[in-house]
Order: structure tokens, then sequence, then C-alpha cells
């Protein structure tokens, strides 16, 4: 991060902005010091200039500064910048680093946000940061007291991916009200994807802002590794939401103007003027660094208000570099060994390190070690001081930064690849000595040393912490990054051990995929593991895959779920392991009941199982059946006890933090009220759920809570009211999946529209509601045919024929007669109430 620490404190502690909307922005931009290197750059600065003008007057505005390392897109930013921090525009401003920053998710607006709290006067952000953003607050940890930080993380329960990116751009919103803001983001080429994400959902809002985001990075570099930032930069531009604003070296001519305005008073012989751009066409830093070589080493020099050059000219070519690469080679080698060593060890410890890092891989004294980085940075050679680094161990040092990342790459490609490996090795243990207990803050950072240092078990325990770190945050392309990584590192770990951290790693990405939706991707890594089980012949591993693989296949291949669970009934059958057959059993129990109708005899083999599971009390064991115990009472009209069990089932994963089966039991429990006449309290409920599930970003959630607010409407004969929420779950419904969720809300919709005496859009939603329940013989999900049998039964009623009125009516008798389903039992015998009006 490269803010100045009084932009940040700018922002904390500054009050409402005194400058208006319509501010001159010309003027402020002509009160900067002239900076040499910028004078060429007057186009660019200028469109900076309109897109600011377009931020102050509330439109907001996106541009992506991009060129080769060293073309000056950080001069031209930092130069913008500068007259703005004291006129009222606040000022965020944050660097993507290179190796374990990327990927690590939203790191740079982490650390922003954690460096505006903690800057002086920093509290008024804190406080603000709770109020609009408060799962970004629960990431920065140390800000708030227990007690608040324990009210904090209850409040953030549940919260997901699209709920961190929703309140970070109404944060920065709101803040934009107070004050114009200008958040700059560099070096994007290293950005993890949340990060991405956000500045897509920044560019593409339609409310009114205040707010001017510049991105910088490199094409070349995101071409190379395919880098999602050039698709951001293509869609936002296809789609007008942001400008882009390439840089190119300098023109001869641009060149010319740049040195006259460095060396006023004295012309420069066109002689020399060829050379430099000859030997650098122009680059930026080549020019800089050449220059500042030459001059250092008198190969040009004053002579008569003139810039002479020495005889022969040829002199001049004495140690000139052909790239970039050469110059900073020799700018090194002009450095003392004792420098040269301690910046090629600070090149392995990243872009920005601690002292004390560096230190230890010395073998010195941190504070000896402090000195020498002091020194260099004072003398402006390759780094700078980037403030303090304070660990958890109690160790304090500075903190220090390269000047521009080809210089930490040049001295990184010095090394040995041996000492690359001694030196990795050595910086990961010291860095996870002194983090300790606390490691999984820099999980990444410590993978990353690790792998390097050919410390792979080391380095697959990091990747798993920073996969769970990223999870947290709701990242799950970021999570299964680097459990990708990880098991590309299996093979590198000692045989024994192989086959049990792959399964380990795979059952964690197969978790993160289904959060993400990749269902056919969650069942392929498990499959793998069913057959590393099957392998090595383990049996409690067999059966648990296999009761995995039930659950997630029923939203996609209900024939597969059967097959799964009766199988992995089958393997428990002569297990040592009680609770995992039980839990087999019940898997088994639970597929055949809700997808091959009711029996007697397989809802007795669930509820004793179920039983015994209680008895245990184990709580994870509980929390994947709980829900299924409230199904089965729900279906048989117990809605008292599914009322009890569901409500247990909520705080069983509320302490375990599993939002899924939060959602699902929270479900049964507003379905029992519902059906016990308990409307006011089902409502309450009800507004309570949906709320979370929506400010969640839980799109489950969301159509679960509707179908049962759309079931409320039609209760209290309210039809429009129940329409509509079908119609918004109906828009929710995604292509291939959710087919519980289509199927109910056009049976629902169904029965909406034949209370509206709509008859004909009545029998297509049941129409299309029947051919996806009975769509494949022998098996259905005939919870959802109990109201469809119903509709129909009454839509052919209304329409004179009996016979098929009577076709229903029979249908749903046989249906709901085993349970016993008493709430439909009753309108299959003909005892409707509707019927009677």
């Amino acid at each position: 991060f490269i803010a100045a620490p009084r932009r940040l404190e700018h922002l904390a502690a500054r009050p409402p902005a005194s400058l208006p909307l319509t501010a001159p922005i010309d003027g402020v931009l002509r009160a900067a010091d002239p900076t040499p290197g910028l004078l060429d750059r007057t186009g660019p600065l200028a469109r900076l200039q309109d897109l600011l003008e377009c931020a102050f007057a509330a439109e907001r505005r996106v541009v992506f500064v991009t060129g080769e390392a060293g073309i000056g897109k950080t001069t031209l930013v930092e130069t913008f910048l500068e007259p703005l921090v004291n006129r009222g525009v606040g000022v965020l401003s944050g660097r993507c680093i290179e190796h374990y920053g990327a990927g690590e998710a939203y790191l740079p607006l982490l650390e922003v946000l954690d460096r505006c709290c903690r800057a002086t006067g920093g509290s008024g952000f804190v406080a603000r940061l709770q109020r609009l953003a408060p799962t970004w607050l629960a990431q920065l940890p140390g800000l708030l007291s227990v007690e608040d930080d324990a009210a904090l993380q209850r409040e953030v329960f549940g919260a997901t991916k699209e709920r961190m990116l929703r309140e970070l751009v109404g944060a920065l919103e709101a803040l934009s009200q107070e004050m114009p803001l200008v958040l700059v983001l560099e070096d994007l080429h290293w950005s993890d994807r949340a990060t991405l994400d956000a500045i897509s959902l920044l560019a593409q809002r339609q409310a009114a802002a205040r707010l001017l985001i510049i991105g910088t990075y490199r094409p070349a570099d995101a071409a190379v590794t395919e880098h999602p930032v050039k698709r951001l930069r293509q869609d936002l531009l296809a789609r007008g939401r942001c400008v882009d604003l390439p840089l190119e070296p300098f023109s001869r001519p641009e060149l010319e103007r740049y040195l006259a305005a460095r060396f006023a008073g004295a012309a420069m012989p066109e002689a020399v003027v060829d050379r430099i751009y000859r030997r650098t066409e122009g680059h930026p830093l080549f020019v800089t660094n050449l220059v500042d070589d030459w001059t250092a080493r008198g190969l040009i020099r004053p002579k008569d208000a003139r810039w002479g050059m020495p005889e022969p000219a040829d002199d001049l070519c004495l140690g000139v570099p052909e790239r970039l690469h050469a110059l900073i080679e020799h700018r090194i080698d002009a450095l003392g060994p004792a420098e040269q060593r301690l910046l090629a060890v600070a090149s392995a410890a990243g872009e920005e390190w601690s002292a004390a890092l560096v230190a230890a891989a010395l073998g010195l004294d941190s504070d000896a070690v402090d000195e020498g980085c002091e020194t260099l940075a004072g003398q402006g050679q390759m780094i700078a001081s980037a403030g303090i680094a304070e660990w958890p161990d109690g160790t304090v040092a500075g903190r220090y930064r390269f000047l521009h990342a080809l210089y930490q790459e040049v001295l990184y490609q010095r090394l040995a690849a041996a000492r690359r490996v001694r030196l990795h090795k050595r910086l990961g243990e010291r860095l996870a000595a002194a983090y300790g207990d606390e490691s999984h803050q820099v999980a990444a950072e410590l993978a990353d040393h690790f792998e390097r240092g050919c410390d792979y078990a080391q380095a697959v325990r990091h990747l798993g912490q920073a996969a769970e770190n990223a999870a947290r945050r709701y990242a799950n392309a970021e999570a299964a990054a680097y459990l990708n990584r990880a098991l590309a590192l299996i093979e590198r770990l000692p045989p024994a051990g192989q086959v049990e951290t792959k399964v380990g790693l795979l059952q964690r990405r197969a978790q993160v995929q289904s959060a993400m939706d990749d269902l056919s991707g969650a069942i392929a890594d498990l499959k793998v593991v069913l057959g590393c089980a099957r392998e090595k012949d383990d049996k409690p591993l067999e059966v648990n895959a296999l009761v995995e693989i039930s659950r997630i296949a029923r939203w996609l291949d209900v024939r597969y779920c059967l097959e799964t669970a009766t199988e992995a009934e089958a393997s428990s059958r002569n297990l040592d392991d009680e609770i995992l057959k039980l839990r087999a059993q019940v898997s088994c129990a639970m597929a055949n009941l809700r997808f091959t109708g009711w029996r007697q005899d397989t809802a007795a083999t669930c509820r004793s199982a179920l039983a015994a599971i209680r008895a245990v009390g184990e709580p994870r064991l509980m929390n994947t059946l709980l829900f299924s115990q409230a199904w089965m009472e729900c279906l048989s009209s117990n809605y008292v006890l599914a009322r009890y069990v569901a409500e247990d089932g909520m705080r069983t994963a509320r302490s375990l933090g599993d939002t899924y089966h939060l959602m699902i039991c929270w479900w049964f429990q507003l379905w029992s009220l519902l059906y016990l006449g308990k409307l006011g309290e089902a409502r309450r409920g009800l507004a309570d759920a949906l709320s979370m599930a929506e400010k969640n970003g839980n799109s489950f959630g969301v159509m679960g809570f509707r179908l049962v607010l759309a079931r409320l409407h039609e209760e209290l004969l309210d039809f429009d009211g129940a329409c509509g929420h079908y119609t918004q779950v109906l828009e929710l419904v995604r292509e291939g999946r959710d087919h519980a969720m289509r199927s109910y809300g056009l049976v629902l919709a169904g029965r909406a529209h034949l209370g509206l005496q709509d008859h004909r859009r009545a029998h297509e939603c049941f129409s299309k509601a029947m051919s996806l329940l009975e769509g494949e013989p022998g098996i259905r999900d005939w919870q959802w045919c109990l109201p469809l049998y119903q509709g129909l039964a009454e839509y052919w009623l209304a329409q004179g024929e009996l016979a098929k009125a009577r076709e229903m009516a029979n249908k749903l008798c046989a249906l709901a007669a085993p349970p016993p389903e008493r709430t439909y039992l009753p309108w299959g015998t003909g005892c409707s109430p509707r019927s009677l009006l």
C-alpha cells in the first residue's frame, strides 16, 4: 500500500467536504508543483481531471491506467492525487501485492479500510464502518472490544460474498455523500478475484455517487497469466462503464521536453538525446535511471550552459544497459556487499517486508538490518520506508518496500536456485514463529514461502488455512484456488500421508464447490474420495463419501441420489461405527421416503435411527439430520413436534455457523407455524427470515421463504399477493437447478390463479408442474404432488369434468393417507371448505 498516512487520516478524521460540487477542478490540478516526468503526460492528466469533475457532479467514474512496468502509472496517479488531499477529497489508495497477495480475498480493500480505522481519529471511521459495512469490520481484528466484537459476529452470522460486496458499495456511496472519494487500486494484474468483483459492482451501479475509481495494471502481465482483470476491463468497456487510459513511452519530442524540464537552463545536445532515446526507446523508467547513472558517473556534464559529453562519444556506451534488467544489475553492483545481501534476501521476502524477517534470514540483529534499510531508503536506493511492522510475538521493526517491482524481480533472479529454497524456508519458519497461534492471519504468505522453500507439508497445511480464510470471507473462488494449489503438491509429500491428505483436501474442496453452486464439481471430487476409500478398503470413508454424494445429487439427479443412498446403507451394515451406520440408514430412508413414496416401515426405520442419534447428542451429526426429522413430522401433520425439532435444528446450525441447515430448519419451523394456525407468529418469523436471506444474498433461502409467504397469502385468500411472491420465486429459479423450487412454485402459482378464477393460467402452471413431478416413472418428489393434485381436482371440478376431478382426488388420498398427512386428506375426500363457498 502506497497511501501516505495523511491521506487516510484525512478520510478518518476530517469533517465533511468543504469543496463544493462545482469546484474548479482545473485550478486544483494546476496548483500542483510541476513534476518533470509528468510534463508530457498532460493528456492523461487532463483526462483524469475530466473524470474527477464528473465525480464531483455525482457521476461515478472508473478508469484503468494501463502500461508496462515502469511506464509511469504510479507517478501519474500520485501527481494527480497530490493537490486533492487538502481540498476536501477523500483519497483511499491501495496496492495489490505479488506472491502471497495474489488471491488473498479482498486484501487491498481490507488493508486500506484497516489503515483508515487505525489512523489518528479513526474511531469515527470505525463507527461508520460498523453502521454501513459490519461484514467488513468483522474481518478487521482488534478494532472493537470483546463484547462489541461478539455482538458484531452475531449480527453478520450467515453473511455471504454478495452481502460483503453490497455493504462495501453502500459504504463507499454513503461516504461519497460526505466528501468526494477517489479510490486507487494499483497493480490489479496481481489482484484477487473478489476485489475485481467489488470493482465490477461499483462500476455498474446506477445510483449517484461522488466516486472516482482508478485502477492500474500491466496488460502484458495480465495476458501472460490470463488474469481476469483483462476480461473485467473488456466487459466494462463494452458496457460503457469505464474509461481506458493507456500510457505509452515518450516519443522523441516528449523526451526532449522531459530533459529540458529536468535540466532547466542547460540545453541537451542532440547527440545525447539520440543516444538516450535509442537505448531506452522512450521508456520513462529507463530514461530516469539512465540519466541518473550517466550524470553520477560524469558521462554527461554541464559545459557552458549546455550539457556536454566526453570524447570520444563511444564512452557513453560504457556500462550503458541494453535493457532495464541490465541497468538495474548495474545499480545493484554499485552497492556494497552487505547492501546487496540485504536486498537479495528482501527480494525473497516480498515486495514489502519487515526488517525483522530479513534479519532472521540473514542471521543478523534486527536493529542492524533496520539501520541498513533506513540508510538505503534515505538514499533512495531501490527501497522506501513503509511504516512499522508489529508481530503477535511482540517484535516491532521497520517495514520497507521496493520502489519498483522490477528491482525486486532482478534481485530475486540473481539468487541461486538452492539459495532461494533455503531463504524461503527460513523466512517461512521465522514468520510462523512470530505469529504462533495467529499464523492463520498470514497463511497465504506462509504457504508461498514454504512452497518455494520445498517444505511441501507446511505449504499444504497453510494453503488449507488460506482456503478457510477465504471461505470465511465468502470468497469461494479464492478458497478453491488455494485448495487446487495444495492438491497439486500432493505428489511431493511423503508417500505414507499422500492419500489421507488428498482425501481431506478433496472433501474441503467439495464443500467449497457446493457453496459455489458447482454441484457437479463437488460430486466429481467426492467420487475421487470414494475411489480412494475403495482402493484402501476404508469402509467408513466409503460410506461417508456415498452419503455426501447422495445429499448433493438430490438437486441434480434423483435416481443417482437414490442409488448412492442405497449403496451407502448396504456398505454400512458391517461397520463397527454405529453412528455412521445410523447416518447411512437415515440418508437412505429419507431419500426413499421423499422420492419413492411413504412407507411405514421406512419411516419407522428413519425415526428409530434419528432417536438413537439424538441420544448421542453429537452436534455436527445432529446438525445434518434434525431437518430430516422436521420434514418427517411435517409430512405426518405432527406440527407441534415438527416445530420443536426445527427450532432445535436452528439452534444447532447457528452454533456451528451452518447457514444452509439453519435456513432449512427455519423453513420447517415457519411451515409448522402456518399449519398450526399461528399466522401472526408465522408472518413475523417470515419477515425476519426473508430479511436475513435477502441481506446475505442467499437465493436458496429467499426462494424457500417466499414460497411460505405466498402460501400464507393464499391461506388468507389474498391470491394477488400470493401470485406476486410466486412470480418472484420463479424469476430466481436457475435453469437445470432448483427443481423442487420450480415445481412447488408452479403448483402454488396455479392454485393462486385458480383462486383468481383465471383457469387458463392455472392449468398452464399445473401442466408444467405435472411434467416436472411425474416425468420419470417410479420417482417423484411426491410432497409437492399433494398441493398439485388438490389444485387439479378443484380445476376439473370448475370445468365440470367430474371423472378427472375424482382421479386427482383419488391420487391425493393415496399419497396423503399413509404418513398420514391430515392437511390434504380432507380435500381428497371431498371436504374442501373452499368448495362450499
